[in-house]
């Protein structure tokens, strides 16, 4: 009788990540993650979570919408980090992120707006950019919402455990705008084109599968 050809077996990892869907096509896995500000007597913790029943509370005038304003008088106006800390090693995929950023602009005044975003490893020292992308600007007739939509090609990136990955929100503007982050999203409104918006802000990021 021939010997059998042996069989090898490969250990699965304890630690999976549970995705929210696939494309095959990338090879990759999507987490989706919502942005959120919470506010103590230490002030304000921006963070990610994927858990969409959250209310956020930045302290704002309007805390559960969970947003923050600022009235620029041109550059840099708002910049925002959300990170999420992971407690298990991960690769984020070379494949497209997408994010979509709800905001409000006030057209009374001059308000072009710009928002760049960027999707960061941050290992507690130095933030490693994977990739980033700018909008064209928002130019209201009046007070309008828009949503910010961004696809952003993805350098993968290993993240070790106790690692960061970080998304960096930066909006310019002469004028006024408000940036939303409830993962809950319990306010809507109708946006510039007439669709109906909310307050989250959503990141679809891409993971490695093991394949």
């Amino acid at each position: 009788m021939a010997n059998p050809l042996p069989i090898h077996f490969r250990k699965a990892s304890p630690f999976q990540l549970s995705f929210n869907w696939v494309d095959m096509l990338q090879g990759a896995g999507y987490l989706i993650l919502y942005g959120a500000g919470a506010s103590d007597s230490a002030g304000v913790e921006l963070f990610l979570t994927p858990n969409s029943t959250i209310y956020s509370g930045t302290g704002s005038s309007a805390a559960t919408r969970g947003e923050y304003t600022d009235n620029g008088g041109g550059g840099t106006d708002i910049d925002l980090d959300f990170d999420i800390e992971f407690s298990i090693p991960t690769v984020v995929a070379s494949a497209d992120a997408y994010i979509q950023v709800p905001v409000w602009v006030r057209g009374s005044l001059p308000s072009d707006e710009t928002m760049t975003v960027t999707v960061y490893h941050y290992d507690g020292v130095t933030e490693t950019s994977l990739g980033t992308n700018t909008n064209v600007k928002n130019d209201p007739n009046g007070d309008e919402y828009f949503l910010n939509t961004f696809k952003i090609p993805l350098t993968k990136h290993s993240f070790a455990r106790g690692e960061i990955l970080r998304i960096n929100v930066t909006s310019s503007i002469t004028g006024e705008t408000y940036t939303f982050h409830d993962p809950s999203g319990s306010s809507s409104w109708a946006d510039n084109y007439g669709r109906t918006i909310n307050s989250q802000m959503v990141a679809h990021i891409p993971f490695e599968l093991d394949i």
